[in-house]
């Protein structure tokens, strides 16, 4: 995983899959749009290709489609951050020239160019405030303006507030299961200081996500989201998966564990602080042994180097035994 903030990986993660994108979609483009769109032709596309050299980020999202069966593209920025940015409109509007200019390069006999439909789904701790249309942006009075018309730029984009929802609005959209409950993490599992009572809550829609394509996939994420900006107990989370969910659920919380396991290592390469590789491997014998670690081993972690903690959390998930581990 790239150092991108643990929202925008999992908006990533969840929109990558055509079926979850197209659900949510569905749900808040306009409907007469929707009936327009061939949603059995949605493919996710490189974002990083398709606008280089533009400062997008890990978590947007570039889809294609056709629309009255011809190509369009839909384009989707994950907006998460104390301060808006009030400059959005601007940025869509490169962003949609920067998609064009690429597609001119994919295709050097074009004479006209594919719609792109510019998406914000916005969830900070406060409502959005700021313009959505570029022409809001210019500063000119009201006389001039009419009279510059369409000399200003008119670009808008689409505006999906979560902080204007509630919990009863999140479950009332027509959404994949797993993007409901990607919306419910975003808005709760940050903040909680009930993460059991939290899954407990949503364990109704937690078995409709398994029960669904990519279910596990999408449930491990968000799993993992909950366990990297809260502090929850694996050990609880474990035993909530496992009476709400049973095998299916703790399957997917150890698909997390290796998830974390493999972030660890990668962490561990790149940054070399013995402090961190610890943390991480306590986690992860917390998960892989479903018991929290005894003080002894705990003090041993601590003090071990960072060679040995490396091997140690090499060996976590094939180990019988925490023995085993640490020998």
């Amino acid at each position: 995983m790239s150092e991108e903030q643990p929202h925008d990986w999992l908006f990533k993660e969840i929109f990558s899959v055509p079926e979850h994108a197209a659900s949510h979609l569905r749900s808040v483009l306009p409907a007469e749009l929707v009936a327009r769109i061939d949603w059995d032709s949605l493919a996710v596309e490189n974002t990083r290709l398709h606008i280089s050299g533009l400062d997008t980020k890990e978590a947007d999202v570039l889809l294609s489609v056709q629309l009255a069966r011809k190509p369009a593209l839909l384009y989707v920025v994950f907006e998460h951050q104390s301060t808006e940015d009030w400059k959005m409109p601007l940025r869509m509007l490169r962003y949609v020239a920067g998609v064009w200019s690429e597609y001119l390069k994919l295709h050097p006999t074009a004479r006209a160019l594919p719609p792109v439909i510019p998406c914000v789904l916005h969830h900070g701790p406060t409502p959005w405030r700021n313009p959505t249309e570029v022409a809001s942006m210019v500063e000119v009075d009201d006389e001039t303006r009419a009279l510059l018309g369409p000399l200003i730029p008119s670009l808008q984009f689409l505006l999906d507030d979560l902080t204007a929802l509630d919990a009863e609005q999140l479950n009332a959209r027509t959404s994949s299961a797993a993007v409901r409950l990607f919306l419910h993490a975003l808005h709760r599992f940050a903040t909680t200081t009930d993460p059991v009572g939290e899954l407990l809550r949503l364990q109704d829609l937690n078995r409709e996500v398994l029960a669904a394509a990519h279910g596990r996939q999408a449930l491990s994420a968000v799993l993992w989201y909950l366990l990297t900006v809260n502090d929850a107990d694996p050990q609880a989370l474990e035993v909530v998966l496992d009476q709400t969910l049973g095998a299916p659920g703790t399957e997917a919380l150890m698909t997390t564990a290796q998830r974390i396991a493999k972030e660890a290592a990668e962490k561990g390469r790149h940054e070399g602080r013995q402090e961190g590789k610890a943390d991480s491997l306590v986690k992860l014998l917390t998960l892989r042994f479903k018991k929290a670690v005894p003080a002894p081993t705990l003090a041993r972690i601590r003090g071990a180097s960072v060679a040995e903690l490396e091997s140690w959390t090499d060996r976590v998930l094939e180990a019988e035994t925490l023995d085993d581990v640490l020998r």
